[in-house]
């Protein structure tokens, strides 16, 4: 599609979160009607609507914003995302964003429509308001069945938090929902559960790079002019280990790069993203970027300098981040991931969800009687 949309919608100015009819017509099932809009060319036709809808919601989630979305699109996409709109009685209820694609099952390749593939989307939800019908998520997939202008098998969606919207309606629903992982995040509420071990480890290095190397201090960037120095030094510091080595850091992605560039602009001129510097003295010794969504921080890189790897610098800088909760700094702070070491401080737990349904499609057909059968996957 090169992003180009198939249909042009336009928000109307007299009715807040409507959408007007474009060259693509409106399939209606039920109480809901379901139009399709593609790319970013597609995400500016119905931004007015979508950030409707993320006022009205009362937890922000910086994943449903329609900005992520958009820099998603024009930085690091290289196929546009498919947003289905669903609307009730002319009012925008919710936009689910997904990706079209081919994936092998064995001898069988199925068409699918899945949560959106990227190297910076870690969480995915829909988009909606307080008042979405329970009845929506039974009505898309009817409404996706009957299509003729998308085709598709498998409908396949991850990395959904079980405390977000779409995790609700699929349960309302009375569908399934599977367990793929998890997200750990503190709060201010639970912070005496945090390990006291780890946080008495943090201190010791604290103690011994002050000795080393002087004062341990972390120097947080907020304004846009701060925000890209201090990116520059966080991208030396992921560099400087095993990422460096493998090529897998973000120095050597130059779409990623570009991203989270842009991302810092974005976010930075609106005062919500922030990026945290440790140094040791005159070294600075780790880095943390992150986005601060009312009163949540939400951690999207984390980098060290390997060097100095002895004084555990992403220990220290993780035990002051996460105790920002303890002073009032953060109601919470989210890892957005789970890493393996962040078990140690022995945070709560979102578990992660996957969800799964199959149009009745030949190809989908054969695919569940040859699963059955021989177990291919």
């Amino acid at each position: 599609m090169s992003g180009i949309i198939w249909a042009i919608l336009s928000v109307t100015s007299s009715q807040e979160g409507a959408v007007k009819k474009g060259t693509l017509p409106i399939m209606t099932t039920g109480n809901f009607s379901f139009q399709y809009v593609w790319g970013a060319e597609g995400l500016l036709t119905i931004r007015e609507a979508w950030e409707h809808l993320t006022d009205a919601n009362p937890v922000r989630r910086f994943f449903t914003d329609w900005a992520w979305y958009y820099l998603l699109e024009t930085q690091l996409n290289e196929r546009p995302f498919l947003y289905i709109v669903c609307s009730q009685q002319n009012q925008i209820r919710a936009i689910l964003p997904l990706e079209q694609t081919q994936q092998k099952r064995g001898p069988i390749e199925l068409k699918a429509l899945r949560t959106p593939k990227s190297a910076a989307l870690n969480l995915y939800d829909i988009v909606t308001d307080t008042a979405t019908d329970p009845s929506l998520i039974n009505e898309l997939l009817h409404s996706l069945s009957l299509s003729a202008k998308v085709s598709w098998d498998l409908l396949d969606l991850e990395l959904i938090p079980a405390s977000g919207d779409l995790a609700s309606l699929i349960g309302n629903a009375g569908l399934t929902l599977d367990r793929m992982g998890a997200s750990y995040y503190a709060e201010s509420q639970s912070i005496h559960t945090l390990s006291k071990k780890q946080l008495r480890n943090a201190e010791r290095l604290k103690r011994k790079a002050t000795e080393d190397f002087g004062p341990v201090r972390i120097e947080q960037a907020t304004t846009p002019a701060e925000l890209d120095q201090a990116y520059n030094l966080l991208l030396d510091l992921e560099s400087s280990g095993w990422k460096g080595e493998r090529g897998t850091a973000i120095i050597h992605d130059v779409s990623l790069n570009n991203f989270y560039r842009a991302l810092l602009s974005e976010y930075g001129t609106a005062n919500t993203a922030a990026i945290h510097i440790l140094y040791f003295g005159t070294h600075p010794v780790a880095g943390e970027l992150m986005l601060r969504i009312e009163n949540s921080l939400q951690i999207l890189k984390i980098g060290f300098d390997d060097t100095f790897r002895a004084y555990g610098p992403g220990t220290i800088l993780m035990s002051e981040t996460l105790q920002s909760c303890a002073t009032g700094e953060a109601e919470n702070v989210h890892l957005v991931t789970a890493p393996s070491w962040a078990e140690r401080w022995h945070l709560q737990e979102d578990p992660v969800m996957t969800f799964h349904n199959y149009n009745k499609t030949t190809r989908s057909l054969l695919f569940r009687a040859a699963k059955r059968a021989a177990k291919i996957i």
